[in-house]
C-alpha cells in the first residue's frame, strides 16, 4: 500500500509540475505575442507612410503628359494630347516641332512647379497642375518675350515681327487663379513712332 501511495504521489507531483510549465509556457508565448505585436505597432508608428506631396504629384503628372499617358487641359480645345498642344506663331504642335526647350520653376510661388515649354520660334506653353489634372496655356512670342523665374515677362505689340518697331510694350506677371491664368499688368510704355 505504500508503493501505491508513493506511486500516486509521484505521479500527482509530475502533473502538477507538467501543468505549472505549460502554464508558464502560455504566458511566455502571450507576453512574447504581446511584446511583438506592441513591437509591430511602434515599428508601423515608427515608418511613418507618407503620401506623395502636390509638388511630386505635379511632376508625376508632367512626365505622364509629356510621355502621352494622359491628357491636357487646353484652354482653346479642352482634353487633348500634349502632342497636339500649338504654338501659336506657326500653328505647330508641339509633336511636329523638332527643338523645343523646356523648364521647370515655381512661377507664382506656391510651391507647386510649373512646366514651360518653347519653341524655335519663341511661343511657349505652360503646363500647371491643378486640382489633380494638367492644364495648358499658350503664348506667342509677342505677347510673352523673355519669361522670368517669377512669372513676370515682357510684352510688345507691333505690325511687324520685330521688337524694334513695337508701338506699345511693358511688363506684366502670369499668376493663377484655380485652373485660370490671370495676367496682371505691371506697367505699359507707350511709343509714337516705333522706338
Amino acid at each position: 500500500m505504500k508503493k501505491y501511495f508513493v506511486f500516486l504521489f509521484c505521479l500527482i507531483m509530475i502533473i502538477s509540475l507538467v501543468s505549472c510549465e505549460s502554464s508558464e509556457a502560455q504566458d511566455d508565448l502571450s507576453s512574447n505575442e504581446n511584446s511583438g505585436s506592441t513591437d509591430l505597432n511602434n515599428d508601423i508608428k515608427n515608418d511613418h507612410i507618407t503620401s506623395p506631396s502636390e509638388a511630386e504629384i505635379a511632376m508625376t503628372m508632367y512626365e505622364a503628359a509629356i510621355s502621352n499617358e494622359i491628357y491636357v487641359v487646353d484652354e482653346q480645345m479642352g482634353e487633348i494630347s500634349l502632342n497636339d498642344c500649338r504654338f501659336l506663331t506657326n500653328n505647330v504642335t508641339i509633336g511636329e516641332c523638332e527643338f523645343i526647350n523646356k523648364a521647370i520653376l515655381d512661377m507664382d510661388g506656391d510651391g507647386i512647379d510649373e512646366y514651360i515649354i518653347q519653341s524655335p520660334q519663341r511661343d511657349h506653353i505652360i503646363l500647371r497642375y491643378y486640382d489633380g489634372k494638367i492644364y495648358s496655356y499658350s503664348f506667342d512670342s509677342k505677347s510673352l518675350y523673355r519669361l522670368n523665374t517669377d512669372g513676370t515677362f515682357y510684352w510688345y505689340s507691333t505690325d511687324s515681327d520685330s521688337i524694334t518697331d513695337a508701338k506699345t510694350m511693358g511688363l506684366n506677371q502670369i499668376t493663377f487663379d484655380g485652373s485660370f491664368a490671370v495676367i496682371k499688368e505691371i506697367y505699359k510704355l507707350k511709343f509714337k513712332d516705333g522706338m
